[in-house]
């Protein structure tokens, strides 16, 4: 295989990581989102609910740095959940301790870890 093809194929398997790692969190922060949507409750209803405004409501969701631990109080009681579900972690045990390994990696690393990746995406033969 030819080097050139190597490293794109590991810059590939790096962006696809990185999108994986970012679909990982964002299924984590959006629980609340989660909870809302499984009430068929819009952001502005949820609002509405909590006496808080939308764009309140969108920053808890997006654990905006703004987001106060009042507001996922309040949206919890409205939604009927405890603050443990808001921030809990559906993640499977292996999934958990491959992210906490990943995020002991040195930066220098992540090129091997994506070739690491790209093969474990190639089918056995």
């Amino acid at each position: 295989m030819h080097i050139m093809h190597n490293s794109v194929n590991a810059k590939n398997a790096l962006c696809a990581f990185e999108a994986d790692m970012q679909l990982m969190h964002t299924a984590h922060m959006n629980n609340l989102a989660h909870f809302r949507k499984l009430r068929g409750l819009s952001q502005a209803d949820l609002a509405e609910m909590t006496d808080l405004n939308q764009s309140t409501i969108q920053r808890a969701e997006t654990e905006h740095r703004s987001a106060k631990l009042e507001t996922y109080k309040k949206c919890a009681d409205a939604l009927g959940i405890s603050l443990g579900q808001v921030f809990s972690d559906s993640r499977q045990d292996l999934e958990k301790e491959l992210l906490n390994a990943l995020r002991l990696v040195q930066e220098g690393r992540h090129p091997e870890i994506a070739e690491m990746i790209d093969r474990a995406r190639t089918p056995l033969r």
